[in-house]
């Protein structure tokens, strides 16, 4: 669930680095550490949602047994 928390961090932060450079005239290092900060705090986020989430033998009427 982490490698699709910073795909979708790198896409965001694409889009806010590109907008930060080109409309609000943010240096390329600046938008640079932007997209990094963006794109890690999504993985690091998907990564801690994943890890406290119950799995499925916890969740009662989940579990067929047989």
């Amino acid at each position: 669930m982490a490698i699709v928390g910073l795909v979708i961090g790198s896409v965001l932060g694409l889009f806010a680095s590109v907008t930060g450079w080109l409309m609000w005239d943010l240096s390329a290092l600046s938008a640079f550490g932007l997209y990094l900060s963006i794109s890690l705090a999504m993985a690091t986020l998907m990564a801690v949602l994943s890890l406290t989430r119950p799995s499925s033998d916890e969740i009662d009427g989940s579990v067929v047994r047989a």
